[in-house]
């Protein structure tokens, strides 16, 4: 079980060395209880995980990446694009409401919303 945690953080580690992180903060918490709310209300449960990726995409007016088993629960969220992950692979870019962006604009986009708390690429 320690090997598996500690295989799981190395993977982690090395994944935010190449993409930048962004703090859930106030406002993407804000984003969070009114998409939760909006959502009960019409009867629809997502994950609050998925629900905290949706709100922190949507703060960034970015779109998400999903794979097939996710897709569905990030569908249900409003104004949220969502691009299958297999067609992410194929162009190497990143899906931005309507248009893509570039990994290095990306980064520079996420870094200044948040107030620098990206990790630099």
């Amino acid at each position: 079980m320690a090997a598996r945690a500690s295989s799981r953080r190395a993977k982690l580690g090395s994944l935010a060395e190449r993409v930048p992180l962004v703090e859930f903060g106030r406002e993407v918490a804000e984003r969070w209880a009114e998409l939760f709310a909006r959502l009960s209300r019409r009867g629809v449960h997502i994950p609050a995980n998925d629900l905290a990726v949706a709100a922190t995409a949507l703060y960034l007016d970015f779109g998400v990446l999903v794979g097939a088993r996710g897709e569905e629960h990030f569908r249900r969220v409003p104004r949220l694009q969502v691009q299958p992950l297999a067609l992410q692979a194929a162009v190497g870019t990143r899906v931005r409401l309507g248009r893509s962006v570039s990994r290095s604009s990306a980064r520079r986009q996420a870094s200044h919303r948040v107030g620098g708390h990206a990790t630099p690429a």
